[in-house]
C-alpha cells in the first residue's frame, strides 16, 4: 500500500501555497500511515501571521490526499495536530482498502491535476447557476466554526477589491516586503522545474511594457525612485480595478486564530477552488491585506511602517462591512472567481520529499 500512498501524495502537492512555497515533507509511520510536516521557514515571515498562510496550504494538501484516496479506492483517515509531541506535523493518515462499491468519479479529485491560480482579466458575466451551486456545495463541507461567504454585488465587491489591492502599496512602499516579493520570482521560464521555490514571471499576467520594467523594480532604490512619482499607488488601483472587474470575491473566515481552524480552512478553501476549476470557473486568491491585518491588530508591527497603520485597519474593516461579518468572524482567505482566457503558465511542484523516518 505505501507506493500506492506515494503515489497519490505525488499528485497531492499539487496544491496552493504561498509564493509556492511548497512547507511540506512527509514519512511513514507504517505501511499505511503517512504523517505530514510542516517546514516553517519556507512562506512569507511577515504575511505568514502565526504560520495561518503554511496552515492553510496544509489544509489544501491534506484535502487533495484525501480526495485522491478516494479516487484509488482506499478511505482516509484524518487526525489533524496535536498529533505527536512534534508540533511540526500537521496531521496523520490513515489508509484502508474502500469497502465502497461506487466507482463514479469525484469531480473535486478529477479537477486537482487542472487547478491553478489564474491571474488573467475576468469576463464581465456572472458565475452560472450550476458553478454557483457546486462553489456553496462545496463549501458547506464547513464545520461550524469555518464559513464561507461569496459577493456577487458589484458595489460591494469594488469595496472589497480596492481594499484588497492596498496590500499592492504597501509592498511596494516597505522594504522588507518588497524584498521578500522580489526574491520570489521566477524570472526566466526555463527556472520553472518545480525545483525552485518561488512564481514564474509569466504566471503573474503583467502587461508587456510592466513586465520588461519588473527585474528594474527588483532593485529597491529604483522603486523607491518610481514611487516618488506614484508608483506604489498607480500600482495598486490596477490591482483593485482588475480585482473590482470580476463577478465574484469569495471570502473563508475562521472563528479562533488557532493551527487547526487554519487547517480546516484550507480544506474548505481547497474544495472551493476545486469545485470552482471543475466549472470552468478561473480562481485567484488575494489575501496579502488580510494577514498583514491580523498582524496589526495583534500588535506584531515588525518590518511595517507606521504610515500604512491606519489605510491597513480601513482597509480591513471595508472587508469586513462589505461581507457583512459578524463579530467572531476572523477573515482569512480571500478570493476572486470568474470566467477568463487560459493562463498564460503555471508554477511547477517539486516532487515530494519523504524522510526516511518520522521521528
Amino acid at each position: 500500500m505505501q507506493e500506492k500512498i506515494r503515489a497519490i501524495v505525488e499528485k497531492a502537492v499539487w496544491a496552493p501555497s504561498g509564493d509556492n512555497s511548497q512547507p511540506w515533507e512527509f514519512s511513514f509511520v507504517d505501511e499505511s500511515t503517512l504523517q505530514v510536516h510542516l517546514i516553517p521557514h519556507k512562506d512569507n515571515k511577515i504575511l505568514n501571521y502565526k504560520l495561518s498562510g503554511t496552515y492553510v496550504a496544509h489544509g489544501a494538501l491534506i484535502e487533495n490526499i484525501v480526495l485522491l484516496a478516494g479516487k484509488e479506492g482506499l478511505t482516509a483517515s484524518v487526525m489533524l495536530l496535536p498529533v505527536s509531541d512534534d508540533p511540526l506535523i500537521t496531521a496523520q493518515i490513515t489508509f484502508k482498502e474502500s469497502a465502497s462499491s461506487s466507482n463514479l468519479p469525484d469531480p473535486l479529485a478529477e479537477a486537482i491535476p487542472a487547478r491553478h491560480t489564474n491571474r488573467k482579466q475576468y469576463e464581465p458575466k456572472q458565475l452560472s447557476e450550476e458553478a454557483r451551486a457546486s462553489i456553496t456545495k462545496a463549501a458547506a463541507a464547513a464545520s461550524d466554526e469555518i464559513t464561507f461567504h461569496v459577493l456577487e454585488d458589484k458595489k460591494r465587491i469594488k469595496k472589497a477589491a480596492y481594499a484588497e489591492s492596498l496590500i499592492q502599496k504597501i509592498a511596494l512602499e516597505t522594504p522588507t516586503l518588497h524584498s521578500i516579493f522580489f526574491s520570489n520570482i521566477l524570472w526566466k521560464e526555463k527556472d520553472n522545474t518545480g525545483e525552485k521555490q518561488g512564481l514564474s514571471l509569466k504566471s503573474m499576467e503583467l502587461p508587456p511594457p510592466v513586465e520588461k520594467l519588473f527585474p528594474l523594480l527588483s532593485h529597491w532604490p529604483v522603486t523607491k525612485a518610481f514611487n516618488k512619482i506614484g508608483f506604489s499607488a498607480m500600482a495598486s488601483k490596477t490591482n483593485g480595478d482588475l480585482f473590482a472587474s470580476s463577478p465574484a470575491i469569495g471570502l473563508v473566515c475562521v472563528r479562533k486564530e488557532e493551527p487547526v481552524q487554519y487547517l480546516e480552512a484550507g480544506r474548505v478553501f481547497e474544495r472551493v477552488w476545486l469545485a470552482a476549476t471543475a466549472q470552468g470557473v478561473s480562481f485567484q486568491p488575494i489575501s496579502g491585506l488580510l494577514f498583514v491585518a491580523r498582524r496589526l491588530a495583534a500588535g506584531e508591527t515588525d518590518a511595517l511602517d507606521s504610515k500604512h497603520f491606519d489605510e491597513i485597519s480601513l482597509a480591513a474593516n471595508d472587508i469586513a462591512q462589505a461581507f457583512s461579518l459578524t463579530n467572531g468572524e476572523i477573515p482569512l482567505m480571500m478570493c476572486r472567481m470568474g470566467y477568463s482566457a487560459a493562463a498564460t503558465s503555471r508554477s511547477k511542484r517539486a516532487a515530494p520529499v519523504f524522510r526516511t523516518s518520522h521521528a
